[in-house]
């Protein structure tokens, strides 16, 4: 019976933190077969007359059984997820049951060798040896000659934008843009009380008023623990800018847009201050218009996600990270419906 692999049994943790488990490296059925027919059932617990796939017994996280059928095979489960299933003729399948967790392709690595399984940002990848890298959320099949069966490889999309419709886009809220750059340029920023510059749910005492910069992103601030509200408020907001720009008198649109700019100019700063005036809080913040346009163009991604971001396949073999998929996945719509 194969031992624990050198590195575990050093105990070198400087190189690599292994498992208390105590995984051991397996590269083929034969060696899988071994070291089942090897090991002991638990006795007694929950998990009595299963294997624990481990050297250390007190772990029953990770198993090991056997299969017959037209193939033999020897399955790894992890919880409760086939993770690695060895054949007897030489081929695997590889799943994460669309858990990619970190401990999955740790096991993995400690049982195939580190540079065959990685996980980056947050995906599980194997790879063949040859220069490509595979997804292996729903069952990757790769063969006794290391080839990857192609059909059974996840497809994997990102998000990219499309310029055209954003350059179109950019150009229907142009009036709002150009008057608002106007009023930075005079102000290099604003000043006004906590009941004047909240909005939506934003009240005054709760932790986003007492720190509402990014109020309209979804990525910056207290965003992940207030999406919905902050959905709401890109909604707000839109709704009476786009009433805004059809207002023809142009005196009376600009007094309709002030607050809005205002609004816009707070939420885009990246320094202000705070002093309290009597029971209210006095915000001064700064802003140049390179920052108030910058920030504007990601709210409008954020709002308009689904018209502006096209969805594209990533050539199979590929490792891809979908940057924009964050407008997407906080996107006005979806946080308000």
């Amino acid at each position: 019976m194969q031992k624990p692999n050198d590195k575990w049994a050093r105990g070198n943790s400087n190189m690599y933190c292994f498992m208390a488990d105590r995984i051991p490296q397996l590269l083929t059925y034969r060696e899988a077969m071994i070291h089942h027919d090897a090991t002991k059932p638990f006795s007694k617990g929950v998990s009595a007359g299963k294997k624990p796939l481990g050297y250390n017994r007190r772990y029953d996280r990770v198993q090991i059984r056997t299969e017959t059928g037209d193939i033999g095979k020897v399955v790894i489960k992890h919880y409760t997820t086939d993770i690695a299933t060895y054949k007897e003729d030489g081929s695997f399948v590889f799943a994460t049951g669309g858990y990619d967790s970190a401990s999955t392709v740790q096991i993995l690595q400690e049982m195939f060798g580190l540079e065959k399984f990685a996980r980056r940002k947050g995906k599980a990848y194997y790879f063949d040896g040859m220069g490509h890298a595979y997804r292996f959320t729903h069952g990757l099949r790769v063969n006794a000659d290391g080839h990857v069966d192609t059909d059974s490889a996840y497809m994997e999309s990102r998000h990219a934008l499309n310029k055209d419709k954003f350059k179109e886009l950019k150009a229907k809220y142009q009036i709002f843009t150009e008057y608002a750059k106007m009023v930075t340029t005079m102000a290099q920023g604003g000043e006004a009380h906590a009941t004047k510059i909240a909005r939506g749910d934003y009240k005054i005492g709760s932790y986003s008023a007492r720190n509402p910069r990014h109020m309209l992103s979804c990525d910056q601030g207290p965003i992940h623990y207030n999406k919905k509200q902050h959905g709401e408020l890109r909604a707000e907001f839109f709704s009476e800018l786009d009433s805004a720009c059809l207002i023809a008198d142009e005196t009376k649109r600009m007094e309709v847009m002030l607050p809005l700019v205002e609004f816009l100019s707070f939420s885009a700063s990246t320094n202000y201050s705070t002093r309290m005036d009597g029971d209210d809080i006095r915000y001064t913040w700064k802003v140049d218009n390179k920052r108030l346009t910058y920030f504007f163009n990601e709210v409008l991604k954020f709002h308009y996600g689904e018209e502006v971001f096209n969805k594209e396949h990533v050539p199979l073999g590929t490792i891809a990270h979908d940057s924009n998929y964050k407008y997407i996945e906080l996107s006005t719509r979806e946080l308000t419906t």
